[in-house]
């Protein structure tokens, strides 16, 4: 009997480690087959890739977007082109227009900034268009192969971020980008221009960066006002942006952390007044009001310092990868012209580019179309 009633409990212990056994390897092929499964999709989508960043996928998707808006396609449009001209395409411009009314108004928008940039911009659009300067000799073959990798580099981003005109199908849509990634208020969803349908989270980082750009401009504002009225020198505004720039990449900050420390910048030798504040305190405050002010909608010096950076992104956006002095000028003083350059490449490469690329049709004869308005008037 003891026997047997060993056997039973050696059998239900072997039972129960065949069972952890079977469940322990069940969990792992599970594992691998998710993982498996993981790797195929990524094979697969590696696969596809050179075919959606190529003509197919731009053709693919002009396909799908004329068909989910009932717009001319790309062909129709070429041939209306070729059949009519260029200037006298009416009922393609038509067809456009009547899909597309939000990208049609947001086109619309960016004219009057277009001719007031036209300009000031002509000369600088002819200087900024030179070639990539030639290699010569002289160097190792590992810094060789650094500097091609460069120069590739570099014409990539030159070809599909050549300079244009204000006033032109590809300028007025640069133009447009940045009055849009300028605007104070968010976009919903049913506010964006239906070319830019799928660009939604883009345009939103694009207008925190816009954002965090005109903050830094209006606390060097500050600091260079705070800085003519100091009795004493104040420190380097250099070490006063590197301090500011950490604090604005921080996605907590107030205005409030941001006043306090321009006027511990300011604030030559900090003293304590009789009702017990400290000098310090007493600047913060007044810096917080002013920052306050420059950064609303409504204040002149607000919609001063936004326009200044919306022109420097205008004039980047415009004159290509190789014009950032003309931008820079727009900007000088502040020290944000690489933050400049930095947002003018995402909007250009990011959105611009590929929005380009899909929608270039739509934009001439929307262009074409808006111009031909605004003559009759």
């Amino acid at each position: 009997a003891a026997a047997a009633a060993a056997a039973a409990r050696d059998a239900r212990a072997a039972a129960r480690a065949v069972a952890a056994a079977v469940t322990s390897s069940l969990s792992f092929l599970h594992r691998e087959l998710r993982d498996l499964r993981r790797d195929v999709a990524n094979a697969g989508v590696l696969a596809l890739e050179p075919l959606a960043r190529g003509v197919g996928g731009a053709r693919y998707a002009r396909e799908r977007f004329a068909a989910r808006f009932g717009a001319p396609t790309r062909d129709e449009l070429e041939d209306a082109f070729r059949e009519e001209g260029a200037i006298n395409v009416p009922g393609a411009c038509e067809g456009v227009k009547d899909a597309l009314p939000r990208t049609r108004a947001w086109i619309t928008r960016g004219l009057s900034r277009a001719h007031a940039l036209d300009a000031s911009l002509a000369a600088a659009t002819a200087a900024a268009s030179t070639p990539l300067p030639m290699r010569t000799g002289g160097r190792s073959s590992a810094a060789d192969a650094a500097a091609d990798a460069d120069d590739d580099d570099r014409r990539r981003i030159a070809s599909s971020w050549t300079p244009a005109m204000p006033v032109s199908p590809r300028g007025l849509l640069r133009v447009a980008l940045a009055l849009l990634v300028s605007k104070c208020s968010r976009l919903s969803e049913e506010s964006l221009p239906e070319t830019l349908e799928f660009d939604g989270d883009r345009i939103t980082a694009a207008q925190e960066a816009f954002q965090k750009i005109t903050v830094m401009c209006a606390c060097v504002s500050i600091a260079n006002d705070a800085k003519a009225n100091a009795k004493s020198h104040a420190p380097s505004l250099e070490s006063l942006r590197r301090r500011l720039d950490a604090l604005l990449n921080d996605g907590g900050v107030r205005l409030a952390d941001l006043a306090l420390e321009l006027a511990t910048f300011t604030t030559p030798s900090p003293a304590t007044a009789e009702d017990g504040t400290s000098s310090v305190a007493a600047s913060a405050a007044a810096h917080e009001a002013s920052l306050r002010r420059l950064t609303s909608e409504d204040d002149p010096d607000a919609v001063g310092l936004r326009e200044a950076v919306r022109d420097a992104l205008c004039a980047r956006l415009l004159l290509g990868p190789d014009a950032a002095a003309a931008a820079a000028a727009r900007v000088s003083g502040f020290g944000v012209s690489r933050d400049v350059d930095a947002l003018a490449r995402e909007i250009a490469l990011g959105i611009g580019r590929v929005t380009w690329d899909v929608h270039a049709s739509y934009y001439k004869a929307l262009t074409i179309g808006i111009l031909a308005e605004e003559d009759e008037l």
